[in-house]
């Protein structure tokens, strides 16, 4: 599968609160000028507060400004001041490593978070800025490690928990995500990057979710200060609801959009090529993951993707690289256990294909295509066919548009070499009809294997009512 990468991650600015009761006090007019997005005032007054009084708390307010103007390269100058003035500054020190994360530039942010930590090791935005540059550095458990202190020391902010959620749902763990996105959602419900992450992680949430989420992200984006990434992120949400819809061209046209808005974003580039692939555009799909390498060097999920695209232009031994890739940058990235667990299975490696989706199964053992495809290459082994029933029951019971489990069901129940005792008639002429309502045109292998059963199936009764004795 081909995965879609939403999921925003939250890396906020903090301010020191000035001092309480000064109505007047050049800071806090300051701050208020910048939450208005009156920045010429925001500028001025701060500029004056470093002017007046330079410390690490007039020094970070200015940062801060200086941030939300856009001058990202003089904020990094005036939180590196507040940090000269006081070398135990914690705060500028996280603002500087927000700033460097948004730069891209994420060994520089790691540094800057690890002397932060050094300083303070209970801070918990140092430890969920930390996780966000060594998610982006491919060190992924040292990653959710931070993530978790974070929540740990800090169980009322919703980033951390966001930031984790995301972590879980790249590595297709989408139970924890889905649990950790409402939790995110409930400690702040207008965090927008929460409610993105729920409404373009839509397999996770009911549908009034999702609408709720989908309509949280466009309100925010239709609001008179709505940054441009915010905006991009509202055409995201567009695009994923185009994309669910069958829509794909429109689904294309937004990620465009989307792209225009903010042309670094790797998650977009990501799932822009998701939908090309859908599209049967493998050569374009495969530049625009490419380019999302190019922001994400260490992506398993682009990278998965991209092996994803290699079996669909039939090079299985490119895709059999690539999902080895995976594996030997997060081993516990399940979906590349599977996803090299088929192309095995297909390049006749039937002992390799079976101990891939094993560790699959056991990385995330509620994942319904592994346990089918398990099913499927243990009858080459001889399995019993209980087992095998059991195994497709199972499948569907947690994924019902698993169509594939659904054939292979129907074709077990109704085969007269099944065992007696597991055979169903009745029930397998139910799981392949539901099979062709649900297949696409394309596939005409699986489309005749069903339509071949029924047809089997209605002889084998006609033939008992023509034998039955009157």
């Amino acid at each position: 599968m081909v995965r879609s990468l939403a999921l925003a991650l939250g890396t906020s600015l903090l301010v020191l609160a000035p001092c309480a009761g000064a109505a007047d006090d050049p800071l806090t007019a300051a701050l208020a000028a910048a939450k208005r997005a009156d920045s010429v005032e925001a500028l001025r007054l701060s500029d004056d507060a470093v002017r007046a009084k330079p410390s690490a708390s007039t020094w970070n307010v200015r940062g801060y400004v200086l941030s939300a103007a856009g001058r990202k390269d003089d904020a990094l100058d005036a939180y590196a001041q507040a940090s000269a003035l006081d070398p135990r500054d914690v705060l500028s020190r996280v603002n500087r490593g927000s700033i460097l994360l948004a730069l891209g530039r994420n060994d520089e942010a790691k540094a800057v978070l690890d002397e932060a930590l050094g300083i303070d090791p209970k801070s918990a935005r140092a430890h969920n800025h930390r996780a966000v540059a060594l998610e982006r550095l491919g060190r992924l458990e040292e990653a959710r490690t931070d993530y978790k202190a974070a929540i740990r020391l800090d169980p009322k902010d919703a980033v951390a928990p966001n930031n984790l959620g995301a972590l879980a749902y790249r590595r297709g763990v989408e139970g924890a995500a889905a649990t950790l996105f409402a939790k995110a959602r409930e400690l702040d419900p207008g965090f927008w990057a929460a409610a993105l992450n729920t409404s373009l992680s839509a397999a996770l949430a009911s549908p009034a979710q999702s609408a709720q989420a989908d309509a949280d992200v466009v309100a925010q984006a239709l609001l008179a200060d709505a940054s441009a990434e915010v905006r991009a992120r509202a055409k995201g949400v567009e695009a994923a609801r185009a994309a669910r819809e069958g829509r794909l061209e429109d689904a294309k046209a937004l990620h465009i959009e989307q792209l225009t808005l903010d042309g670094n974003d790797a998650s977009a580039l990501n799932n822009l090529g998701v939908v090309e692939d859908r599209l049967g555009e493998s050569r374009e799909a495969l530049t625009h993951f490419q380019s999302a390498l190019d922001l994400r060097p260490d992506d398993p999920t682009v990278r998965n993707n991209i092996g994803v695209v290699q079996v669909h232009r039939g090079d299985l031994a490119a895709a059999e690289s690539e999902f080895r890739a995976v594996i030997r940058s997060d081993p516990r990235f399940h979906r590349a256990y599977h996803n090299l667990g088929v192309v095995l299975g297909a390049r006749g490696d039937r002992a390799g294909a079976v101990a891939a989706l094993r560790r699959a199964a056991e990385l995330q053992p509620d994942d319904a295509s592994a346990i089918y495809n398990l099913a499927i290459l243990a009858r080459g082994f001889g399995a019993d066919r209980a087992s095998e029933r059991s195994a497709y029951d199972r499948a569907l019971a947690l994924d019902p548009t698993l169509n594939e489990a659904r054939l292979a069901l129907g074709t077990l129940l109704a085969d007269p070499t099944t065992p007696a005792v597991l055979r169903d008639e009745a029930r397998a002429r139910d799981q392949l009809t539901q099979f062709l309502a649900k297949a696409t045109p394309g596939d005409t292998a699986g489309r005749k294997q069903a339509a071949d059963w029924l047809a089997w199936l209605d002889a084998s009764a006609a033939f008992r009512a023509r034998s039955t004795p009157r």
